[in-house]
């Protein structure tokens, strides 16, 4: 079926709190609440998706990769990194066709830094509750956590604002009401939810939707401070095996050594 395409307002501005969370078993855990102020097109009927995305640049160390012998490194091919005379040089590659360790004028780790791209887990739309003549106040967005890899160097939050059809706002928040009771001894009963895409023969059930979107954006850097000081670097030994010893595009998903094209 068709749908609408509307205009959309803008977002004004977007902020962070500091939140707390102590899980049952293990330290208490900080990080930023994330929040919105906005504004539709005057007349429109407050049908409003938001999508929350984080970005975050990471350097690990592959050279530092762990054997199974335990402390005893087994450097990456992509990491830049050989050992030489039993000595962990950057610069030096094993060359297949030579069966030796060579050195290469101008080689680098091609592994090592990654911008990884974090990605909502529920949509967001818009809620009677939150609007007063067109302008949404502190619309809770998400959860950044405070850690050595979010905040190796800083994060960046980008938060769209999509107009909707009332047809793909039902839809959207019926997926919401679902990921957000997941864990509920509420949780609505869970269902086909409606969908605008058909079979012209009638014979198989579809699962999606089309709709049609105007799309505005904002974005801030959150930067890393004084009050991360105390985190904790994972660069002993066996923190090394973590992480921080990978190839980063293999240690976090949905990462590119390519950083983003508006990345500042």
């Amino acid at each position: 079926m068709p749908d609408k395409m509307s205009a959309v307002g803008e977002i004004d501005t977007i902020y962070h709190r500091l939140d707390t969370f102590q899980p049952d078993t293990a330290p208490t855990e900080y990080g930023y609440r994330i929040f919105i102020d906005a504004h539709d097109t005057p007349g429109s009927d407050h049908f409003v998706r938001w999508k929350f995305t984080g970005t975050y640049v990471i350097e690990t160390k592959p050279q530092y990769t762990l054997c199974p012998l335990g402390c005893v490194y087994c450097p990456a091919v992509c990491s830049g990194f050989a050992y030489v005379n039993g000595i962990l040089r950057e610069g030096y590659a094993y060359n297949p066709k030579t069966q030796k360790v060579e050195y290469v004028i101008g080689l680098k780790c091609s592994c090592c830094r990654c911008w990884v791209t974090k990605f909502e887990d529920h949509p967001h739309v818009s809620d009677n509750q939150f609007v007063a003549n067109g302008k949404y106040k502190n619309v809770d967005m998400g959860f950044v956590p405070i850690n050595f890899y979010t905040f190796f160097e800083k994060y960046r939050v980008e938060v769209m604002q999509m107009s909707l059809s009332r047809f793909a706002f039902d839809y959207w928040r019926a997926i919401q009401a679902q990921k957000e009771s997941s864990n509920s001894l509420f949780q609505p009963i869970s269902g086909n939810i409606h969908t605008n895409i058909f079979d012209v023969n009638g014979k198989n059930e579809v699962l999606g939707i089309f709709y049609a979107s105007a799309v505005t954006k904002k974005q801030i850097y959150i930067k890393k401070d004084d009050d991360m000081a105390d985190i904790k670097t994972p660069v002993d030994c066996l923190g090394r095996e973590g992480a921080m010893g990978k190839d980063c595009r293999l240690a976090f998903p949905f990462s590119s050594i390519t950083p983003p094209s508006d990345w500042q």
